[in-house]
């Protein structure tokens, strides 16, 4: 049974709802072509590059954005009774370029869905899904793997890295 190991999410853009959804077209736009990548020397280069890429870290901070409370769970099981990452009822707060490190192991069979979610306060409000990736059994001894999970709802961009063993 393969294991996946989730090593760090790093936050391109929270969420920010509709107030800057403007801005979604054009990040999707500078991310196509990089939503998963196999770290090695090359990967190293393209996340380097994806990090650089001009304008966005101008676009990102001329919007206001206030933190996601992210947690994460699998198999779109929604709710902090139902987190992985980080337990205990418990979130953490990410805002661009923030970077946590879940260090989580999490078995599976053949594929697993990873969600990110985001807890929303409010007795009307429900937790929204910031970005859901694939973790398949085919990236077993691969190395790190990056992909992106997004919401064009949301407008939330995160990279999720992780490493599957068997």
């Amino acid at each position: 049974m393969p294991t996946a190991t989730i090593v760090e999410l790093w936050c391109v853009k929270p969420a920010t709802g509709t107030d800057f959804g403007h801005l979604t077209p054009h990040i999707q736009g500078l991310l196509s072509g990089f939503e998963k990548i196999f770290i090695d020397e090359t990967g190293q280069a393209v996340i380097a590059t994806v990090r650089a890429i001009p304008g966005l870290v101008q676009a990102l901070d001329e919007v206001r954005a206030d933190p996601d409370s992210v947690y994460l769970t699998v198999n779109s099981a929604s709710g902090l009774d139902n987190s992985v990452w980080p337990g205990n009822g418990e979130t953490v707060d990410m805002n661009t370029g923030q970077v946590a490190h879940p260090s989580i192991a999490i078995p599976f069979d053949f594929s697993m869905s990873l969600t990110l979610m985001e807890k929303d306060s409010g007795i009307l409000n429900s937790d929204d899904p910031l970005g859901t990736i694939r973790i398949d059994g085919d990236d077993t001894d691969r190395g790190h793997v990056a992909q992106v999970a997004s919401s064009n709802i949301e407008g939330s961009f995160y990279y999720v890295t992780y490493r599957v063993a068997a």
